[in-house]
Parts: C-alpha cells; sequence; structure tokens
C-alpha cells in the first residue's frame, strides 16, 4: 500500500505513513458502501470460461482491506444481449452470483431487507445489495419489476446510457452522443411501481432531460451511485452544478465514479488519476454538503477482461487498482484537512442510511 507515498507535495513520506494508518482506522471503525460494482455479470462471465469462487478469489482480500460493509452489484446488459436476450441474461446473472456467494457464506450475504442490512453489517460481515443498471430486463413490461423484487433486486437505474422503453440514456448508441428525450410514460408507471414496493432509484446514465423529469416523478429521494462533476470533467454522464443543487435538495447521494473517462480522461492514471478523483469529492462537499456524497468507485477493469462481444478488451479504465486503494483517497482527503466526520459519511455513512431510509 505504499506505492502513492509521493503523490502529493502536501506531505512528506513519514506523514503518508500516518494517513494511511488514519485511513485503515477510518475504515475499520465505520461502515464502508461501495454503491457499483458490476460483480453479477462478471460472475456470469468467468463462470463461462471456466472460473468459478470470483468472490472469492477475485474480490474478497480487496473488499476486507477497505473495509468493506456494503457492496451494491449491478445487473447490467451489454449491447449484445439487447432487446430480447436481456431477461435471460438477468435470471442467469442472478443465478450465478447466488451459487457464487456459497464459497464465502459465512463471510458475505446478499440482503433483501433493512432488518438483513443492518444485521450483516452488526454482524462484521459483507452485505450485497442488488441494481438493475437499466431496466432493459423488463422488455417493455412494469409488471415484471415485482417476481424481480421478490428475487432480491432493490436498486432501480431506469436505464444504461443507452435508449430503453421507459428513458433515454445520456449517450447515443455510436459514441457518447447526446440523447434528447426522457422518462417515458411507461417509465413513470415503473418508476411509481419501485418507490411503491420499497426500491430505491438510480439516474446514473440518465439524460439531462430524463433527470428534470425524475425531478418532477419522484416522491421519495433518489441517487447518482456512480456519477462525478461535470464542472470539473466534460462528459453526459457526469452531473452539472444544477443538478448536483437539486440531487441533495431532494436528499440524495452522488456516488463518486473512480472511472478515469469520468475524472480527468486517458491520462487519469495512478497519482495523477487519484488526486483528481479526490477533486471531485471535494467539489461535491463545498458545493452541496458532505451528507451527499459517497463512493459509487465503478471498478470495471475485471470485468472488461471478460466482457463478450466488444473485441480487445478494455484494460485500464480505472483510475485506482482496486476497492483496497479507496483507502488512498482517504488518506489523501486527510492530508487535504478534509474533516473525519465528513470522510465517514462519504465512505459509507451516507449510502448507508439513505438505504435504511429507502428499504423495507
Amino acid at each position: 500500500m505504499g506505492c502513492y507515498k509521493l503523490m502529493t507535495n502536501l506531505f512528506d513520506e513519514d506523514k503518508w505513513d500516518d494517513y494511511l494508518v488514519q485511513a485503515r482506522n477510518l475504515h475499520n471503525d465505520n461502515t464502508v458502501v461501495f454503491a457499483h460494482l458490476d460483480l453479477a455479470p462478471e460472475i456470469y462471465y468467468r463462470n463461462q470460461l471456466g472460473q468459478t469462487n470470483i468472490v472469492r478469489d477475485y474480490y474478497l482480500e480487496d473488499f476486507k482491506e477497505a473495509g468493506a460493509n456494503v457492496v451494491v452489484s449491478s445487473l447490467y446488459m451489454a449491447d449484445l444481449f439487447m432487446p430480447e436476450l436481456a431477461l435471460k441474461m438477468a435470471l442467469c446473472f442472478y443465478d450465478a452470483l447466488c451459487i457464487d456467494l456459497e464459497s464465502v457464506k459465512d463471510e458475505v450475504f446478499l440482503v433483501r431487507s433493512k432488518a438483513e442490512l443492518n444485521e450483516t453489517v452488526a454482524d462484521g460481515k459483507i452485505a450485497i445489495l442488488l441494481s438493475f443498471e437499466g431496466a432493459e430486463p423488463l422488455v417493455n413490461k412494469v409488471s415484471l419489476l415485482r417476481p424481480f423484487f421478490q428475487l432480491g433486486i432493490r436498486g432501480l437505474g431506469i436505464t444504461w446510457s443507452r435508449r430503453n422503453y421507459f428513458a433515454d440514456g445520456c449517450c447515443g448508441g455510436d459514441g457518447c452522443i447526446d440523447h434528447k428525450g426522457g422518462v417515458t410514460n411507461l417509465g413513470k408507471e415503473l418508476i411509481y411501481m419501485a418507490e411503491d414496493i420499497g426500491m430505491w432509484i438510480d439516474v446514473s446514465h440518465i439524460n439531462d432531460n430524463g433527470f428534470d423529469d425524475m425531478l418532477e416523478i419522484a416522491q421519495k429521494p433518489f441517487i447518482a451511485s456512480h456519477s462525478n462533476v461535470r464542472s470539473l470533467y466534460m462528459s453526459s454522464r457526469n452531473l452539472t452544478d444544477r443538478q448536483l443543487s437539486k440531487l441533495a435538495l431532494q436528499g440524495g447521494i452522488i456516488g463518486i465514479n473512480a472511472y478515469k473517462n469520468m475524472i480527468c480522461g486517458e491520462m487519469c492514471v495512478g497519482p495523477y488519476g487519484i488526486e483528481k478523483l479526490c477533486d471531485h469529492i471535494e467539489y461535491v462537499m463545498n458545493y452541496v454538503g458532505a451528507s451527499h456524497v459517497g463512493l459509487g468507485l465503478d471498478l470495471c477493469n475485471r470485468y472488461f477482461e471478460v466482457e463478450p462481444g466488444i473485441g480487445e478488451p478494455r484494460i485500464g479504465g480505472d483510475s485506482i487498482n482496486s476497492h483496497a486503494e479507496a483507502l488512498y483517497i482517504t488518506a489523501i482527503l486527510l492530508a487535504r484537512r478534509v474533516s473525519k466526520g465528513n470522510i465517514i459519511n462519504l465512505i459509507g455513512g451516507n449510502f448507508f442510511n439513505y438505504f435504511n431510509l429507502i428499504l423495507k
């Protein structure tokens, strides 16, 4: 954990070691939440390659090093499965995750309620929550949300970057070309049902028109689980200052994304990348308050190794190498004199409180 010692001029190496110790203590003594990871689909794809025990062999050590208590796994559909196979693949991803968790059943649990979430965290175990990243598995049937809820899906990201029956994503299919449109009438029905049965709403990947629609439709606070600040880096996946303000006013949280093309571009790696990631965190804290920021991270490198239908694997998209390096984020923020209280909110307190508000 020492490879970032010389990443900043704010302190010397001895101070860096001290900040890292403080960071580890904060993570071990407080709730840590990672609000977005494409875990379930990655497990399925690795299973197809003959690999098993994915959480145990690829993630558990990093989760423990970071002090993780809660991880939100997406049900994300690659373009390859659009539209006919989305429902089938969502069930395959779910099944693969459940089977994989058997190898770590004493340490990691798929939770479906507020009580299960709190019990798992209190016992020092890791809780997995499930969320749609795009509602394509429902095709155009709002009623299919209920059986997925019975399986345990508790979050609704109504769209990925592409358009579906329920809303417009932020990008076109041939690149990140801004979509115009928003939430459809069918999408309104879906949001109403999701809120009624006890699911949270996630606006990461929705376009600007859809964000405005969500402000009118949603009756409960919604989040952006893995988005950044557009004022710091221009991407339609990031939130404008106005959107940050609106998100905060209605009680939401923005989960900072570690994907480099949402932080500072292709050169956003290593010490430079993690410093810029912290810039996004501090911007949100200063602009709307420390009660409205968390860690989404959305680490993709391991997923990209095995995602089908993309040609050569897209390795190197993340600005940090693993969830364990979330400790570096905390250490840098300590060096920047961010208060420990604000950091406790960031690393998990805000999202944990939010999930307790929404879950039944």
